[in-house]
């Protein structure tokens, strides 16, 4: 009963109390009055327990309300460290539970949201931290730090161009924001875009002229232009504002041996390392200047104490490789490159170190496994096609030389060694003259290559002595599998007669294949027969005894994983095979197969978003075999026309169907149509190519290359010779599929 209630009614009862009692009160009435008391002492006492009651549910919602207070006044103490005092996950807890509160306004809900975001961000959770930063802009759509701040956070995410809209965005709202200024420099640094990065520090430097890190960025930039002088100027400046910090002077020594200035750079160095004895780059970047200086015990020493102090310093590794095969130690080259690759599996460049190394010391197939792997990281580098071409040479694959130095000279002219290299190949082939002619241009580029190749173990042959036989290798040295020898005086077996001797008809005991047929692109219009063909393709292969790998409508990662798989089965086989049917496109002279899920939007997606042949090629011609590729890939492509857009003036680089390809010894490569044309997707469950050549591919005693002139009369024939397949061949011998 409400207390209020209980206090009326004993209002109410003493009125009648104290009320006279009439003259004829009787008994009746006494025992009433008695009852009546009774009851007022229940009702006071009722009133005291609803007071209490009151009072007990006041004291319970002061403390909740005091609890609470405490609570969020804590998860925002939390929210809002910056300092690193409270753990990344404790400040995204006390973050969220302030969103959670339904207790701020917008604006400093907002604020939460970007300090949780900060937090995913410190974190590397990039997409969080972009959903957070989305948040914070819906909520407060003026505040400038924020689309800073989910512009870095889209920076993580390599998304450059939406990165650099928010920092638009973020300057527009304030325009002496220098943070914004900075990050956007970065950005447009990342893009190469160097003209446009110096703009941006050079504003942020007006707005803090001693911050010493844009200062720097600043310098780094002229660097990378070869601006040399400014950015001498630039470390000079900052050395100025602060002259003890190690990492500027070797900023400094950096750009001086780049300039070949290698005694400033070294006292540069040298005081970088005096400022701080544990600086492990100061070591690592005297010793270049050292090894440069062709000072290679200093070099050395430098790099052993990089190394002491970071033992994951994977370019002291790399360096001191460099140094030690330029000591001619190349079994602790190799040691040294492997450590790199451990530590950074994707470097390219000790990859084709080792290669180098491992040739010269005789491990030739494994050579050839680094330098294959170093050019599927870096296809337009002359350098591993450099390295692969003398790999070919100590092997003996003339032909092979020559097409990788070719390579190699394609993409850089000036390329002494290759030049010289291939000069030794030729006039081993017995092109006396044409080698000799070569040797000498090499000799005129670089005067002491003879001398470098002498190094390597390599001389040229005499111009008077008579030509050996096509590819004869000289003996094979070190842990490289050597073939029987049957030529007294040439040491080893003809790499010719290896492989006529592996394609005699009927003996290739261990066949293998790859089949891949794309159909069901998502970015473009559906192919009809690709899936169909490959389908087909791989039964008929079966039939004559491939082990057949087979995919269709493969993603990248699929399509990786299948020539992953591939590559596995090829482990000694004689005899390999690769159809693809799909689309494919040429670029820059490469080929490349393209997944379902390619879009290609920008330049940048062509390595990620597609398949580069070589890749294959590398996989299949690792080892000395019979090697086939059917390429059904050069249909109409519409994701061609969508990269040449992407690529803008480079555009040209684009071309139709698919280009040639140099091959090794032992490889055929056939192509649908052409080189540079484009072929027809068929009417029927086929194409016109994949048709003709599962018509004829089972022909019983039929050689490949009979095989292939059958398939050409049936496809010009067909298409109204709209279409024409070609196909290179360096094989040797005849290759029968059908018995």
């Amino acid at each position: 009963m409400p207390a209020r209630t209980i206090t009326l009614a004993i209002a109410i009862i003493i009125a009648t109390l104290t009320a006279a009692p009439a003259p004829a009160e009787t008994m009746q009435q006494h025992l009433l009055l008695q009852q009546r008391l009774r009851y007022q002492r229940q009702l006071e006492l009722e009133r005291q327990r609803a007071l209490e009651a009151d009072r007990q549910r006041q004291l319970q919602l002061d403390r909740q309300q005091t609890q609470q207070s405490t609570q969020n006044s804590q998860a925002w103490e939390w929210c809002r460290n910056q300092g690193g005092a409270v753990a990344l996950d404790l400040r995204i807890s006390g973050c969220t539970t302030v969103i959670q509160s339904g207790r701020e306004n917008p604006k400093s809900l907002g604020f939460a949201y970007n300090m949780r975001g900060n937090a995913y961000f410190a974190k590397k959770d990039y997409d969080n931290a972009v959903a957070d930063y989305d948040q914070a802009i819906k909520l407060t759509p003026t505040d400038a730090v924020y689309y800073a701040n989910r512009a870095s956070a889209l920076v993580g995410k390599n998304q450059v161009d939406r990165a650099i809209t928010d920092f638009d965005q973020s300057i527009r709202l304030n325009s002496n924001y220098a943070r914004a200024y900075i990050d956007r420099g970065h950005a447009f640094r990342s893009k190469g875009l160097y003209d446009r990065a110096i703009a941006d520090y050079d504003q942020a430097i007006k707005l803090e002229p001693n911050n010493v890190g844009t200062i720097n960025a600043r310098g780094n930039v002229y660097f990378q232009k070869k601006d040399y002088d400014r950015a001498i100027a630039d470390f000079d400046q900052s050395l100025r504002i602060n002259p003890n910090q190690p990492f500027i002077f070797n900023l400094r020594g950096n750009v001086y041996a780049a300039k070949k200035d290698f005694d400033r750079a070294i006292a540069d160095y040298d005081q970088a390392v005096k400022l701080d004895p544990n600086y492990a780059f100061g070591f690592q970047s005297r010793g270049n200047a050292y090894y440069a200086r062709r000072d290679y015990d200093h070099a050395i020493a430098d790099f052993d104490q990089a190394i002491k102090l970071n033992p994951n310093l994977a370019r002291a590794y790399q360096s001191r490789a460099y140094a030690y095969a330029s000591q001619g130690e190349y079994d602790r080259a190799i040691s040294d490159y492997d450590q790199v690759i451990r530590l950074e599996p994707n470097n390219p460049f000790a990859l084709n170190g080792r290669c180098l190394s491992r040739a010269i010391v005789g491990q030739l197939q494994e050579a050839l496994a680094d330098c294959n792997e170093a050019l599927r990281m870096r296809p337009n580098d002359a350098s591993p096609y450099g390295t692969r071409g003398f790999t070919y040479l100590k092997l003996g694959q003339f032909d092979a030389a020559i097409a990788d130095f070719d390579a190699a000279l394609r993409l850089d002219p000036k390329r002494a060694m290759s030049l010289y290299g291939r000069g030794i190949a030729k006039q081993r082939k017995g092109d006396v003259g044409p080698g000799s002619a070569d040797i000498a241009a090499a000799t005129a580029l670089k005067s002491d290559v003879a001398d470098q190749f002498a190094r390597y173990g390599e001389e040229p042959a005499p111009a008077a002595t008579a030509p050996v036989a096509s590819n004869a290798p000289p003996p094979v040295a070190g842990n490289a599998t050597a073939p029987v020898t049957t030529t007294a005086s040439i040491g080893s077996v003809n790499a010719t007669e290896q492989v006529k001797s592996v394609a005699a008809a009927g003996e290739f005991q261990h066949r293998v294949a790859l089949v891949i047929g794309n159909s069901n692109y998502a970015a473009v219009a559906q192919l009809r027969n690709p899936r169909n063909d490959a389908s087909d393709m791989a039964a008929a292969l079966r039939k004559i005894g491939f082990d057949v790998v087979e995919g269709t409508d493969l993603t990248k990662s699929a399509m990786d994983d299948k020539i992953r798989e591939f590559s596995h089965k090829l482990d000694g086989a004689d005899l390999a095979l690769f159809f693809y049917a799909g689309h494919g496109l040429q670029v820059g002279g490469r080929n490349y197969l393209v997944p379902i899920d390619a879009k290609l939007e920008r330049p940048g997606d062509l390595p990620l978003d597609t398949v580069d042949v070589a890749v294959v090629l590398a996989q299949m011609e690792a080892e000395k075999r019979v090697n086939l590729v059917f390429l059904d890939a050069c249909r109409d492509n519409p994701l061609s026309r969508s990269l040449a857009r992407s690529l803008g003036t480079r555009s040209t680089s684009v071309g139709q169907g698919l280009a040639t390809i140099q091959s090794a010894i032992g490889t055929m490569i056939a192509y649908a149509t052409q080189p540079d044309n484009t072929a027809l997707d068929g009417e029927g469950r086929n194409s016109p190519f994949t048709t003709a050549l599962l018509k004829h591919i089972t022909d019983p005693g039929v050689d490949i290359t009979t095989v292939m002139r059958r398939v050409r009369a049936d496809v010009i024939t067909a298409t109204k010779e709209r279409q024409v397949p070609w196909d290179h061949s360096s094989l040797v011998g005849d290759v029968v599929l059908a018995q």
